[in-house]
């Protein structure tokens, strides 16, 4: 929520942040004086003093939040960055960190005191005339244009074209997450943009009666476009901003660890491999094997760089690298794992890495690298969980149509692991019917 708690409020201010706080939660029709009067603690004589009304209070709450946006905005770091495609991205990453807590938290006020409106509009089919001014603060078309869904208007964002959201999103550096929030809100941001311009102009020119009906279908469909996105933000209620304590990313249990590392391959491979566990510095090898494969416990600095999880410490990834895999892919996380533990933030480490891969200081790909990652106990994150008992194999960086992945009736899909990391990779997964200890794991489909 936007806020910003002076040491002593005015009763005015009171009322607005509380204006601010119902609306948000209860809609604009449902909210009334009382519950406004009871969240500010204060009087209806003194809300009396100050509005004449509830209209005229949630006009003056919607400058108020647009007030206290525009001071957040003002001092975002993405600002200063020279770059456009930067500034979009920085962006696209602020807006994403805001959606925290519960949806009445970083909902748009403007939005939702205009929702009952548009929604009664598109249930009538009739147009804009016949909603009374009285009916809601969205009356107020100056207030209206400043809504929310119209971000890429106001707060200093940065502009952006459907030309430029079209490119980066289909740019291979973003994951499917990036590339779907690209897709689904910025052209909401856009669109509506484009129609409130057209919309300025109309009013302009006088015919108000056509420009209010233009807003109106603006709102609508920024409305719907928008809350198709919503979705990213609710998979996962948990961030995880920056690491954790180094301690909460080891296991105290050192057998333990050596059982979940062999639990990623049947018996049959695990038994007489490798297996590393993690301590404060890095990696050790704690049993020593004796055909060539590699059994490890990796953790979530491990996973798709843009990923929310990048640092959850409860994240246990079992994996088994074949021989191949052992000389080529290993390192990586040997050095991921080395670069995370002296505290570099996930910006640092991707930089430490592109440095690696610039210095060619980790191994060419051997043909026919894969692993397997077959355990029921590991724990990929809380969004998907297990997941589901499966193979990778590795391959140079591909987008993945000469795998057939992610097609129709193919059992290949792309891992995003290393999809816009700095590691020239790319990783395919094949799932497999059952666990390494041989029951089902069809149960625990995602």
């Amino acid at each position: 929520m936007f806020c910003v708690v002076p040491l002593r409020k005015s009763a005015k201010t009171k009322l607005l942040d509380a204006a601010v706080d119902v609306i948000r939660a209860k809609g604009y029709s449902a909210t009334t004086v009382d519950d406004i009067c009871q969240t500010a603690g204060v009087t209806k004589g003194a809300f009396f003093h100050h509005f004449e009304s509830k209209e005229e209070l949630a006009v003056s709450a919607a400058r108020h939040f647009s007030s206290l946006a525009d001071r957040l905005f003002s001092t975002v770091p993405y600002r200063k960055l020279a770059d456009p495609v930067d500034r979009l991205l920085g962006y696209v990453e602020f807006r994403k960190a805001l959606l925290r807590g519960e949806l009445p938290e970083f909902t748009c006020l403007l939005g939702t005191m205009c929702r009952r409106l548009t929604e009664r509009i598109l249930q009538s089919g009739k147009p804009a005339r016949n909603a009374s001014a009285s009916t809601s603060p969205c009356s107020n078309w100056t207030s209206l244009k400043r809504c929310a869904p119209t971000a890429a208007m106001d707060n200093g964002a940065p502009r952006a074209s459907p030309h430029i959201c079209k490119q980066l999103s289909r740019a291979p550096s973003f994951s499917r997450r990036l590339r779907r929030d690209l897709r689904l809100r910025l052209p909401a941001w856009i669109i509506c943009a484009g129609i409130f311009k057209r919309f300025s102009a109309i009013r302009r020119r006088g015919n108000n009666m056509i420009a209010k009906t233009i807003a109106i279908q603006a709102l609508a469909v920024t409305v719907l476009l928008s809350a198709a996105g919503q979705g990213y933000a609710q998979e996962s209620k948990a961030t995880y901003p920056r690491m954790a304590p180094t301690p909460q990313y080891l296991m105290s249990d050192q057998q333990a660890e050596i059982a979940l590392a062999r639990s990623a391959a049947p018996a049959a491979v695990s038994r007489d491999a490798t297996i590393l566990v993690l301590k404060e510095h890095g990696y050790e090898t704690e049993v020593k094997g004796k055909n060539g494969f590699v059994c490890v416990v990796e953790r979530s600095w491990m996973g798709p760089v843009d990923s929310p999880e990048f640092w959850n410490p409860k994240m246990r990834g079992p994996v088994c690298f074949n021989p191949p895999a052992v000389r080529s892919v290993l390192p990586i996380t040997y050095k991921r794992t080395e670069l995370a533990l002296t505290g570099l933030s996930r910006t640092q480490l991707i930089a430490s890495m592109q440095d690696v891969v610039r210095k060619k200081e980790l191994p060419a790909l051997e043909p026919g690298a894969m692993s397997y990652m077959m355990s029921k106990e590991g724990q990929l994150g809380d969004a998907v969980g297990h997941w589901h008992p499966h193979l990778m194999f590795y391959s140079a960086r591909s987008d993945g149509a000469d795998w057939g992945a992610d097609v129709p009736g193919s059992p290949v899909l792309l891992n995003p692991q290393f999809q816009g990391a700095p590691e020239p990779l790319a990783t395919f997964i094949i799932r497999v019917p059952a666990w390494s200890d041989g029951t089902p794991g069809s149960g625990h489909m995602h």
